[in-house]
C-alpha cells in the first residue's frame, strides 16, 4: 500500500503531488511529458473517479478499499479502473526519484524506470543525476 496522505483521505480524493519539480527528469523523461501524463491523463483517473463514487459507499473510502472493494465486480468495473489507474500512476510517478542526503544536504536521483541497479548506476551517472 502506498502511504501518501492524499491517496489515503477520504473524498473527494485529490491528485497527489509529483514528489520532484516536472523538469527532475530530464532528459530521460522531459518536462512536457511529465505536464501532459501527470497534469491531465493522471488527473483524469482522480477526477473520473470522483465523479463515479459520489453519492455510493465508496465515496468516503481510501483509495486502496475502493480498488479491493470494487475489483472483479462486472457492475464496478469503472470505478475499479480509474481507482486503480489512479493508485498505478502514483506508484509510477514515486518510483522515478529517490532522495538522500548527503553532507547535510539533499540529493535526488532519478531511478530511470527501474533499469536493474548496475546499468541504473551507470545511466544516472552518465546523466550527472548522482555525485
Amino acid at each position: 500500500m502506498m502511504s501518501n496522505d492524499k491517496i489515503e483521505s477520504a473524498s473527494p480524493h485529490v491528485l497527489p503531488s509529483l514528489p520532484y519539480a516536472n523538469n527532475a527528469l530530464d532528459p530521460v523523461i522531459s518536462a512536457n511529458t511529465i505536464g501532459f501524463h501527470y497534469g491531465k491523463h493522471h488527473k483524469g483517473y482522480v477526477d473520473n473517479r470522483n465523479k463515479l463514487v459520489a453519492g455510493t459507499e465508496f465515496a468516503d473510502l481510501p483509495l486502496e478499499k475502493i480498488i479491493t472493494k470494487t475489483a472483479g465486480k462486472a457492475d464496478k468495473t469503472a470505478i475499479f479502473n480509474n481507482a486503480a489507474q489512479t493508485w498505478n500512476h502514483t506508484f509510477y510517478w514515486h518510483n522515478h526519484w529517490h532522495e538522500t542526503v548527503i553532507d547535510h544536504r539533499r540529493v535526488g536521483t532519478c531511478l530511470l524506470l527501474g533499469l536493474p541497479e548496475p546499468t541504473r548506476g551507470l545511466c544516472q551517472r552518465s546523466a550527472g543525476y548522482v555525485d
